[in-house]
């Protein structure tokens, strides 16, 4: 569900259940902002992982490849 979309940026609220993973994908010409709202996990940014745990908030540029995996 998109939660904020004006010009070239996005905010989405997405659910996962522990082990789901949304694949590898950018977005280009839009900048992305992720809110983790409970649990953790992993998003692997243009080859580095970066751990998220609650509360955390996760921007990804247009052309940054991007995925997310659930712990």
């Amino acid at each position: 569900m998109n939660v904020f979309k004006k010009a070239d940026s996005t905010m989405f609220v997405l659910n996962f259940l522990p082990g789901q993973k949304l694949p590898e994908h950018n977005h280009p010409g839009h900048e992305l902002y992720f809110h983790l709202i409970q649990g953790e996990g992993q998003f692997p940014v243009d080859g580095e992982d970066i751990e998220v745990v609650e509360e955390d908030v996760i921007h990804i540029g247009p052309e940054e490849r991007n995925q997310f995996r659930k712990q």
